[in-house]
């Protein structure tokens, strides 16, 4: 997988009745992403949400709100 430190995850994001809520095209810290969801009026009901490598499209993993969350997951 290519990672240039800039811009390189996609967040699709869901609530905790599997709908999504939002995606995220580009993300450049992983953990300052979940907490701006978190803080955010229209998206704190977040549940999970998928991290993709975003220039291959490649899932990577699931983080859930409230657990540890890397900022730059490899």
């Amino acid at each position: 997988m290519e990672f240039k430190n800039k811009n390189d995850y996609s967040f699709i994001v869901f609530d905790k009745d599997n709908n999504q809520i939002c995606k995220i095209e580009f993300v450049h810290n992983c953990y300052k992403s979940a907490q701006w969801l978190t803080d955010s009026k229209n998206y704190n009901q977040w549940h999970y949400a998928n991290i993709y490598n975003r220039r291959s499209g490649t899932f990577m993993k699931r983080i859930y709100k409230g657990n540890f969350i890397e900022s730059y997951p490899k």
